[in-house]
């Protein structure tokens, strides 16, 4: 049996690829908040809210901050983000539109 060739395709380096740590070694540390493509488990619904009026999704953590979009009184399949502000202010996922609602008005399902 002959034994195979090496790769001269690939540069010769002592130096693992930066993609991958080296044997032993702590990865990097994450950095930024979660990525929504990693939606939590649990789903939420809208409560408290009366029949008349909708849930505001608004652009960041704050009522002072626009609204992007709105969420039905009986509204429910809410991915839940992390929370801002204390815990007063979610950021979720709502059919496709991103943005921040208060949490006293979102429970789990």
């Amino acid at each position: 049996v002959r034994p195979r060739a090496p790769d001269v395709s690939a540069p010769l380096t002592n130096t693992p690829p930066a993609h991958r740590p080296a044997p032993g070694a702590t990865p990097p540390a994450a950095r930024g908040p979660t990525p929504i493509t990693q939606p939590p488990a649990k789903l939420w619904r809208v409560v408290g809210v009366k029949s008349w009026d909708t849930l505001n999704i608004r652009s960041g953590p704050g009522a002072h901050r626009a609204i992007v979009g709105t969420i039905p009184p009986d509204g429910g399949g809410i991915l839940r983000f992390e929370c801002a502000a204390g815990g007063r202010w979610c950021r979720i996922d709502y059919q496709g539109t991103l943005g921040w609602v208060a949490s006293r008005y979102i429970q789990r399902m």
